[in-house]
């Protein structure tokens, strides 16, 4: 993925099975481990820019959209994870 795309982080947990089942119900999102915290973040799509990101929340499910997802810089979610 482009360092200069963002994404949309929508849970952080330390339940992999609870991330996991958020990625499928969302599609188009991935499951991955933050060290640092020992937390498994669900990040949804791949978006050009910020706006575009931002945009996209409001046709995820009202469930989701409750947890306050928010979109974030791809090259900040690869250093989160190392």
């Amino acid at each position: 993925m482009n360092d200069s795309h963002y994404t949309v982080q929508l849970v952080a947990t330390s339940k992999k099975d609870e991330a996991q089942r958020v990625a499928r119900k969302v599609g188009n999102s991935w499951v991955l481990f933050r060290k640092k915290d020992q937390q498994y973040i669900v990040m949804y799509g791949d978006f050009k820019d910020r706006s575009s990101a931002t945009q996209s929340i409001s046709g995820l499910p009202e469930a989701i959209r409750k947890t306050k997802p928010w979109a974030k810089n791809i090259a900040a979610v690869k250093k989160e994870i190392q």
